[in-house]
């Protein structure tokens, strides 16, 4: 089991680093072909659409063919998708395609990877694993940009190449490494060999679950979107200072994923996110009431540790609530993550046009609506962190 964690944890830093090292490149890249600011929100925008659409299947193929197969089909074509984009950095369109490319693929990296967290945890691990794969994906998110940004002076297409190479390079690493020891196959129906059924059981938790998810991306998609302007027009804040401030609070959040969260003792996950949503939600109140580049750090870290509170917890609970289907599971997980973060975006943009930092206030007032759906559910999320029910079998 320790092996399995270790290489999970590995593939899972390499992935988001590799994800990391193009985020300085791609403004300028786009840019520079289309002239439009614009597509850079199209190019983020299909990936996240395309995740929402195939994620579920994956997770479906991951508990019926094995986590191993699947996990080597989204190492490949996620890879092939970021060297694509490294070719064409000519052509608007081969970008469209390589990134939708990148989306159908994220969603088997997922399903396959947390299922696989799932298939090795029991209930006193399960909060730890999740949270040290979580500190993995923060310290890969750190590191990512900054190395991106250092290796652009070499040519705006190597952060792309070495990425995708990057993760070519786990596909035989994984398969020698990993197995699927304690992954139990799924039956299902016949006609539903391919493709999985995506109606959820009435009464299920996993459908208050998945709101719970949704709304930590959406509320971090959106955060994202508008924070860096609002921090321009009220402070004139700069991009170095924006990212020493992204950079501490990922530090941070990293400690908190691998120390704070392997230590939520099981039954106690509801109130941990009620606990992170409200915290997540003063960030959006105190960025509306004053704003300084040292309060601003520390709005950020409120913000992020309450949100990584939200995600991982709310993970944990999902894929105990799935039994043995843990890959559809964290499949639908995903699609409510990407559903959040097409949202996001979209609508804090646009409220912010018309609102500027006022958005902060209705800001807060949603994340204070999603407490009070949170409280009123708090019984069954309690019933769903102490038991182990199952998503019904496809038929």
């Amino acid at each position: 089991m320790k092996k399995t964690l270790i290489i999970i944890l590995i593939i899972q830093f390499l992935v988001y680093a590799g994800f990391g090292m193009v985020i300085p490149v791609l403004p300028e890249v786009v840019t520079d072909v289309s002239g439009r600011a614009g597509h850079i929100g199209g190019l983020l925008a299909i990936y996240s659409l395309v995740s929402f659409l195939t994620s579920p299947t994956w997770g479906h193929w991951a508990d019926r063919y094995g986590r191993r197969k699947i996990l080597m089909f989204g190492l490949f074509g996620y890879a092939i998708g970021f060297i694509l984009f490294g070719i064409y950095l000519d052509s608007l369109t081969m970008m469209y395609i390589s990134r939708a490319l990148s989306g159908v693929f994220a969603g088997a990296l997922y399903a396959a990877a947390m299922s696989t967290i799932s298939d090795i945890s029991d209930d006193k691990t399960r909060n730890r694993n999740l949270g040290l794969v979580g500190m993995a994906i923060g310290v890969g998110f750190i590191f990512g940009p900054a190395s991106g940004g250092l290796l652009s002076v070499f040519g705006y297409e190597v952060p792309f190449f070495l990425a995708g190479g990057i993760m070519l390079a786990l596909v035989p690493f994984a398969w020698k490494n990993l197995d699927d020891h304690h992954w139990v196959r799924v039956e299902a129906d016949p006609h539903r060999r391919w493709f999985p059924s995506l109606s959820i059981p009435s009464g299920s938790t996993l459908k208050i679950l998945l709101v719970m998810s949704f709304s930590a991306s959406f509320l971090l998609a959106g955060l994202e979107s508008v924070f860096q302007i609002y921090g321009i027009d009220t402070i004139n804040m700069t991009p170095t200072e924006m990212g020493t401030l992204f950079f501490i609070s990922g530090i941070i959040l990293a400690l908190v994923q691998g120390g704070l969260l392997r230590k939520v003792k099981t039954g106690t996950e509801y109130r941990w996110i009620i606990v992170g949503q409200i915290a997540s939600g003063l960030a959006f109140l105190f960025m509306a009431i004053i704003f300084n580049l040292a309060l601003a750090t520390l709005y950020i870290i409120l913000f992020v540790v309450g949100n990584a509170v939200i995600r991982t917890l709310s993970l944990s609970l999902i894929t105990r609530a799935s039994g043995n289907r843990s890959g559809y599971a964290s499949g639908l997980q995903f699609s409510a993550d990407s559903m959040g973060r097409i949202l996001g975006p979209l609508i804090f943009a646009f409220l912010y046009d018309l609102q500027g930092g006022q958005l902060f206030y209705i800001a807060f007032g949603v994340s204070m609506l999603f407490v009070l759906f949170m409280v009123l559910n708090a019984h069954k999320l309690r019933v769903s962190s102490l038991q182990e029910p199952k998503i019904k079998q496809e038929s």
